[in-house]
Formats: C-alpha cells, sequence, structure tokens
C-alpha cells in the first residue's frame, strides 16, 4: 500500500457506519508496542508480526472469533 499504512486503513475502514465493529487484523513487521497500542484503540482486533507462521495466523484468527462470538 505505498499511499496508505496499515494504521491510517483501519482508522478509514472504522469510518464505514458497517465496518464499526467488522474484526481486522493487522499482519506489520512493526514491533512497536506503543504504535500497536494506538492502533488497537482504532479498533483493531488482532496483530500479527511478519514473519509469520501459519499457525500464528490461525491462533490469531481465533482468537478474534473468539472473543466476538462467545460460546454459550
Amino acid at each position: 500500500m505505498p499511499e496508505l499504512n496499515g494504521y491510517n486503513t483501519t482508522k478509514n475502514i472504522r469510518t464505514f457506519k458497517h465496518c464499526k465493529k467488522l474484526p481486522t487484523i493487522a499482519l506489520s513487521t512493526n514491533r512497536n508496542k506503543e504504535l500497536i497500542r494506538k492502533w488497537a484503540s482504532l479498533g483493531l482486533t488482532g496483530y500479527i508480526t511478519k514473519p509469520s507462521t501459519k499457525l500464528a495466523t490461525l491462533k490469531a484468527i481465533d482468537k478474534v472469533q473468539s472473543s466476538n462470538n462467545p460460546v454459550h
């Protein structure tokens, strides 16, 4: 995304009414915890650092699904 980074993409996604609660998972090389917390405040629901594994990706997806759809 040469003109847009993940932080601003998340910010833009959240401007759409029907996307306010859309689960979003970032895949990034950035490990800056302050930025990740700031990003989470926009509604980021998961974060995976590169390089990543298939297992890490599946765990992040499972965590987001579990938090959005609690089992009764």
